[in-house]
């Protein structure tokens, strides 16, 4: 395994890079906030690449912990998004979650909360995610892809940063939450918290996937 990852492990490299340039540059541009999110996984695979580039266990784990983040972080993310309506219609656009925190305080809070794990501000889950993919590559010796994954999560917490300027500084678009199902998310998003006081939830699992994959 070793010898066919030295092998493919420069292409690896390439494509972390690009993935995480295109991800963030085309996410920066985009209006319609799924699309936004879409593309933002595009820039989220090129970390997980990253972990894998480092081709030694401490990155497949950091990568292995990343992607349970980045999904359950995403399933949080489209689920709140979901229950959200802009005069009647469904949410699109990141205009349409104007003022969202003036009509749903609660609503705009969760999706805050999520936004910034997304950033991977700490304590969120997110904060762990980035900082274990951070480490596994200064850990063995990746400095200057250690520094580029600092930068571009910089460059990346923009379009993030964006869309809680919406919902918190601009005017209200009469943006309506189904508290039905919303009280679901805010439990589910609650746990995304504790995650991030409890990183090693997701840490066990990871190197527990891991371990048995080697094993195999």
């Amino acid at each position: 395994f070793s010898g066919l990852f030295l092998f493919w492990a420069d292409m690896v490299i390439i494509l972390s890079i690009l993935s995480i340039l295109i991800g963030n540059i085309v996410a920066i541009s985009q209006t319609n906030i799924k699309r936004m999110l879409a593309y933002s996984t595009i820039a989220n695979i090129g970390f997980i690449l990253l972990g894998l580039s480092v081709g030694s266990i401490i990155g497949y784990k950091a990568a292995m912990f990343y992607t349970l983040t980045y999904v359950v972080t995403t399933i949080a993310a489209f689920g709140l998004l979901s229950q959200l309506i802009c005069r009647n219609k469904p949410i699109e656009n990141i205009s349409d979650l104007s003022g969202l925190n003036s009509t749903s305080p609660f609503t705009a809070f969760l999706l805050m909360f999520i936004l910034l794990s997304y950033i991977g501000i700490p304590p969120f889950i997110g904060f762990h995610a980035k900082l274990f993919i951070i480490q596994s590559l200064v850990e063995t010796n990746n400095i200057p892809l250690g520094i580029f994954a600092v930068l571009m999560t910089v460059v990346g917490s923009y379009y993030y940063l964006r869309v809680i300027k919406v919902i918190y500084f601009d005017e209200a678009k009469n943006v309506l939450a189904s508290t039905s199902k919303l009280y679901i998310t805010g439990i589910y998003v609650l746990g995304l918290i504790l995650l991030g006081l409890l990183p090693d939830v997701l840490g066990q699992l990871s190197q527990y996937s891991i371990s048995n994959f080697f094993n195999t």
